[in-house]
């Protein structure tokens, strides 16, 4: 069903929608595309600049549960609870391969930064490496002792980390999957692993709210955060490693991620978001607040929100309200830009690598996608009824 032309405030296209919830979405590299996943069992694939749907792209049997993208673009992973990998097409979608050996659900792949490899963590305890996308997988990993929560490729694509249940980490050459190190800190579990600057440190969150900075040569943690930390909801680091941001049960935490000295506190946070080159901070604590980060001070109190996201060249900040409106800012100077109603409760935004679109997912398994350099409509919607939109 094609509707009016959003110039005077519709999308342009409506199409279908996933029928169940959907799983984490993927940008192509390039950002010409984008690829869904859902618990219908399907994939869709959209041409994220013209707003087509190119292809729903079936074939699992249970809930596809993660999605990924090779840097070239050219082929699509996709993990699924059927206890299979896929590859597909990048542009088609049309089917590649399906390499066997899982036994447990899939649920997570992702590619090195060189597309040369893919790595897939099921709950099986096991790793799986498969390398220049054949058919059959070349290494298992599966000396490990417990359920794999996530697996992470260091910047350089060198190093692969191994995040478990039970409180260990491995780091594995990319490669070949060979042990580099094992690092046990503590006993709780690992929820997410980062590399910093360019992966010769990196950073480990505990489900006790614990942090931990590593020396990946040495095998040693260099700094301990958990000073008065609640559960670590999400962390991230600036683009040079040299502050690390957390958002926490009870408030957001800048550190010095060299000394490991506290810079600034915040009350009770659900999102957090930090600009790469360090000097914005934004948070989601019942009001949505932009931070200056070198002096702690709030540059601008907006209204209450649950999410916050920033656009890959700090620019623009986004943040959800409540009612399903996402609200946009410049973060340079705190003045709001424009106001996008998702048209139902928005749960989660991302910006394309370029930063000129928007991604809205709401709890509807609506799914919008924004051109920001055109900020009034949304040129795409994956969903069975048009949001409404707001007026400009």
């Amino acid at each position: 069903m094609r509707l009016r032309d959003s110039r005077i405030g519709r999308c342009i296209n409506v199409i279908m929608s996933h029928t169940g919830w959907v799983n984490p979405v993927a940008f192509s590299p390039d950002g010409s595309r984008l690829a869904s996943a859902s618990d219908d069992r399907t994939i869709k694939l959209w041409d994220s600049r013209m707003g087509h749907h190119i292809a729903t792209i079936k074939g699992h049997s249970d809930g596809v549960k993660s999605v990924a993208f090779s840097a070239d673009g050219l082929t699509l992973a996709s993990g699924s609870g059927d206890m299979t990998v896929r590859l597909w097409h990048g542009r088609t979608g049309v089917h590649i391969a399906t390499p066997s050996g899982h036994s447990e659900w899939v649920q997570s792949v992702t590619f090195s930064p060189d597309s040369s490899t893919l790595a897939c963590a099921s709950d099986a305890c096991t790793v799986q490496l498969l390398v220049n996308t054949t058919d059959s997988y070349s290494a298992t990993l599966d000396d490990h002792p417990d359920t794999v929560n996530s697996v992470t490729f260091s910047p350089d694509g060198s190093k692969l980390t191994l995040a478990c249940k039970g409180g260990m980490i491995q780091v594995l050459d990319g490669r070949v999957g060979a042990p580099v190190a094992t690092l046990q800190g503590i006993s709780a579990e690992v929820l997410s692993v980062m590399f910093v600057g360019h992966g010769s440190r990196l950073a480990s969150a505990y489900a006790n709210g614990t942090i931990l900075l590593w020396d990946i040569g040495s095998g040693h943690f260099t700094c301990l955060l958990t000073a008065q930390i609640e559960s670590v909801k999400c962390a991230r680091f600036s683009a040079d490693g040299s502050k690390l941001v957390l958002g926490c049960n009870d408030g957001v935490r800048l550190w010095d991620s060299n000394m490991g000295v506290s810079l600034l506190q915040t009350r009770q946070t659900v999102s957090v978001a930090i600009t790469s080159d360090c000097s914005r901070l934004a948070s989601a604590d019942g009001a949505m607040v932009l931070w200056h980060s070198g002096t702690g001070a709030p540059v601008l109190y907006g209204h209450s929100a649950s999410y916050v996201e920033f656009s890959a060249d700090g620019v623009t900040l986004a943040s959800i309200s409540t009612g399903g409106v996402i609200q946009l800012w410049d973060s340079g100077t705190g003045n709001h830009v424009t106001a996008l109603d998702g048209g139902s409760t928005v749960r989660f935004v991302t910006f394309s690598a370029a930063g000129s679109r928007l991604i809205s997912l709401s709890v509807d398994n609506t799914v919008l996608i924004w051109d920001i350099t055109n900020t009034t409509r949304p040129y795409m919607c994956c969903a069975e009824k048009p949001p409404r939109m707001c007026s400009t």
